[in-house]
């Protein structure tokens, strides 16, 4: 069943874009990933102008970009909803830009440094990175490719000096707001050689740069009568089209250069939450994922900054940063550092975690031995061996997390007998997988 949300959690500009236009043409996307889509949208056309964010008065400023990482399922529309916000929703924004924004799927380590030095000398200007197949892009990379997410990792804040190399002269640069947005199909980033290059991207400075969003599963919705799914589509394309308009006028609004500066008010509530995500990091198990330690420790600076974002859409005109504001974001960034957290308990890095998530996954459902075989959670070949310290392992693990792990004798295929197991909820029998949430989006 899809999640339910309190919209008033979300920006006034950002809720029938979504209610009535985005999540009309795509409901099977959840609003993690919808908002995280908007957002690398917006902040495209904003960050244009090099506007710029002051966590307090008198304080250094910095170019406001956004950073995204968004894994759906394959067929969930991922390309659709880019398109339909760039071409629909953005399109006469986009069409009025002088420079044009620097979009690109990917480029080598010097051509990306090049188009930097290009933006940092314009009034004007930003880069956008929209990389469609981000999954496969990780699995194929050569180190050219790997180069560049590298580059796009270390430039992120729009700043740095790139590495000298003999033939070249390469200037610092420190103006060009760089957005990038990676989107894959959630299954492909888990393939076992590329989740653990993700891993390393995540570990090596992205989790704190980027916000991830992710759905493993996925409802398909659909209209039983033709018309009425006609008239939807044509009303929520109308939709688009009208907040465009306003979205422009409100684009026209925005100054160049800027400086956005949180209010007393603003500012205590972002010094609480950066109170509160400390204190929470203190606190936290030693045995706690790095990553998501990583995460936390930067969470409220990612927050501040999409506020600016916020901000700049809901009074264009005034560049004070409202309590309203800062709320609307952390509401956004709790909401996709639980969509991370969510990840990481899909994407367990070692073969018996995924054993035990499959489990889970399947609860209440008898599985034979030779289906568990199937799943590849080793090698065919090193299966037998690892299999009875690894099923021990998810019995002993299912006892702490409150399941049972029931054997018994299975009729096999072609008349062989075999083993076949069933996760339960202790004291309760048999149970349904919407009992257990643990391993669900």
């Amino acid at each position: 069943m899809t999640e339910q949300f309190d919209l008033s959690k979300i920006p006034p500009t950002y809720r029938e874009i979504y209610s009535e236009g985005l999540n009309k043409l795509h409901p099977s996307i959840n609003l993690a990933n919808t908002l995280n889509v908007m957002n690398v949208c917006f902040a495209a056309i904003i960050s244009h102008k090099k506007v710029k964010l002051c966590e307090f008065s008198g304080a250094k400023p910095s170019l406001v970009t956004y950073n995204a990482v968004a894994l759906i399922p394959s067929g969930g529309g991922k390309d659709y909803m880019v398109r339909n916000i760039k071409d629909t929703l953005l399109s006469k924004i986009i069409e009025s830009l002088s420079p044009p924004i620097c979009e690109m799927e990917e480029a080598t380590p010097a051509g990306f440094l090049a188009d930097c030095q290009i933006v940092n000398q314009c009034e004007c200007g930003c880069i956008l990175i929209i990389m469609p197949e981000f999954g496969a892009f990780i699995e194929e990379s050569t180190p050219t490719q790997k180069g560049f997410l590298n580059s796009i990792i270390k430039f992120f804040d729009g700043s740095g000096i790139p590495k000298r190399i003999k033939t070249e002269h390469r200037s610092a640069f420190k103006e060009v707001p760089i957005c990038c947005f990676l989107y894959s199909d959630t299954d492909k980033v888990l393939i076992d050689k590329n989740r653990k290059y993700f891993e390393n991207l995540l570990s090596s400075g992205m989790v704190r740069r980027f916000n991830i969003t992710a759905m493993k599963k996925m409802e398909l919705h659909y209209n039983e009568d033709y018309n009425t799914d006609l008239e939807i589509k044509k009303a929520a394309y109308y939709c688009l089209e009208q907040q465009g308009e306003l979205l422009f006028t409100i684009f026209e609004t925005i100054q160049p250069h800027a400086e956005y500066i949180p209010n007393d008010e603003a500012y205590k509530r972002y010094h609480e939450y950066e109170k509160e995500n400390k204190k929470q990091y203190n606190s936290l198990p030693e045995a706690t994922d790095e990553i998501l330690k990583k995460e936390l420790h930067n969470r409220h600076w990612k927050a501040l900054r999409l506020a600016v974002i916020i901000a700049a859409l809901e009074h264009p005109e005034d560049t004070t940063i409202t309590l309203e504001d800062i709320e609307y974001a952390i509401f956004q960034t709790e909401l996709f550092a639980r969509d991370l957290k969510q990840f990481m308990i899909l994407a367990p890095r070692i073969d018996v975690d995924m054993l035990y998530n499959f489990f889970l996954e399947n609860i209440g459902k008898p599985i034979p031995k030779c289906t568990l075989r199937k799943q590849r959670f080793v090698s065919a070949r090193n299966f037998s061996s690892w299999f009875k310290d690894a099923i021990e392992y998810v019995r002993q693990r299912a006892a702490i997390d409150g399941y049972e792990l029931i054997e018994e004798p299975h009729g096999g295929p072609n008349g062989h007998s075999g083993l076949q197991y069933t996760l339960i909820k202790r004291g309760r029998g048999m149970i349904t997988p919407a009992d257990c949430t643990a391993s669900q989006f």
